[in-house]
């Protein structure tokens, strides 16, 4: 494709935003980039999603262009289980209050710590997740499910149930390299249409054990429901020389407006009954910039046959799109690096936000086996409010 028809293209986009009806326009409503990301093992070991990356299905959630780079791949079927925060530890206080007297394990200087900034969850992705990439093309269908605990001051929580379905379809196509540069340069969009429901509900932490042992399918339906419809476009570029040195840019979100219907309960919204309130909402623009390196491992590649250093710079205009989110810049940088060993073993490392990330990949031909341990910064600052996540996951590739 031409440079003149993806300007067309670019034109024909910048009119569709200047078209789109104006609670959209004026929304304020600010949603999170979750509804339009899942995070694999793999990236969470390297340090999250890195805009130059391009050489499996993850290039669905990194750069657009990187679908004119990346080997055609199909991926069947993937199932990732993570635990965020202290989780496991939650649930041994709630079973230790099954079994004694609440109070007193409350009145514990820890325990109470622990709850003034309790953030704790288990999230579970797939089956349902396949999709294909390559020849320019990327396409991907991903649902999941996810459980979270916040503390809410010293005597209350928040429990959210969560389901997700993210569709996602794009083309890159190849654009003239720069004179004297070489490489090859390529530009994509990406568009994602999501659908995401949470019902959720607030508990004394007194009463939790009394709560989650008497949790029922009655229970959630009869509890608020929320339903966020929407759409995402995401551009980038990137410019990349054979397989040792990549650059991208991207911006995510470009235009991403979207729809909060509030039912006064699940069980309303299942009985086709209408929304107590609607609100118009939109996801803000996170422009990324990275940059990627695999140098030269000579004889040494009989047994390390890759080494790759990542670096970006993330959420650069956040103070513009979204300045009530915005950053301490500390923790917009990240950085990341994976070995691969005998082509099969993938030791890797990272840093996001501030966090330290580590993990394995397991290539056994028809499946692959991923792990991580990682930190994420829940706030704008760094350390003010950390917490440490495992992922792990199978993927099934055709």
């Amino acid at each position: 494709m031409s440079a003149a028809r993806f300007k067309k293209i670019i034109t024909l986009l910048a009119g569709a935003a200047l078209m789109l009806p104006a609670p959209f326009v004026r929304a304020t409503e600010l949603l999170d980039e979750a509804n339009v990301v899942f995070i694999s093992p793999r990236t969470a070991a390297i340090g999250g999603v890195h805009a130059a990356l391009a050489d499996d299905m993850s290039t669905l959630f990194t750069n657009p262009a990187g679908f004119r780079a990346v080997e055609p791949q199909f991926r069947a079927a993937e199932v990732n289980f993570g635990i965020q925060g202290p989780m496991l530890t939650m649930a041994g206080i709630v079973a230790e209050g099954m079994d004694s007297d609440i109070d007193d394990i409350i009145a514990r200087p820890d325990v109470s710590d622990l709850i003034a900034s309790l953030y704790a969850g288990f999230s579970v992705v797939g089956p349902l997740s396949f999709g294909y990439v390559g020849n320019g093309f990327g396409v991907g269908v991903t649902a999941g499910s996810a459980f979270t605990m916040e503390g809410v001051g010293i005597d209350s929580v928040d429990l959210n149930l969560y389901q997700r379905l993210l569709v996602s379809g794009g083309y890159a196509f190849s654009l003239p390299p720069l004179p004297g540069w070489g490489g090859e340069f390529a530009a994509g969009f990406l568009v994602k249409g999501y659908l995401s429901g949470r019902a959720g509900f607030s508990s004394l932490v007194l009463d939790l054990p009394d709560v989650i042992s008497s949790l029922d399918a009655e229970t959630i339906l009869n509890e608020p429901f929320d339903v966020i419809t929407g759409l995402a476009l995401d551009v980038g570029l990137r410019y990349w020389w054979e397989d040792r040195m990549a650059v991208g840019l991207t911006v995510g979100n470009l235009l991403a407006p979207a729809v909060v219907n509030r039912y006064a309960s699940l069980q309303g919204f299942l009985d086709n009954d209408g929304p107590e309130s609607r609100d118009y909402a939109r996801i803000p623009q996170n422009v990324s910039l990275g940059a990627l390196y695999s140098p030269e491992l000579g004889g040494l590649q009989r047994y390390v046959n890759r080494i790759t250093f990542y670096a970006d710079y993330r959420n650069i205009i956040d103070f513009w799109t979204a300045p009530e989110q915005a950053e301490n810049i500390l923790l917009k940088f990240a950085f990341g690096s994976e070995v691969t060993l005998l082509q099969v073993l993938d030791l890797r490392f990272g840093l996001s936000r501030g966090m330290p990330a580590a993990g394995f990949g397991l290539d056994l031909t028809h499946v692959r086996l991923n792990g991580a341990v990682y930190g994420s910064e829940l706030s704008t600052e760094p350390g003010f409010r950390s917490v440490y996540n495992v992922l792990v996951g199978v993927e099934v590739p055709l």
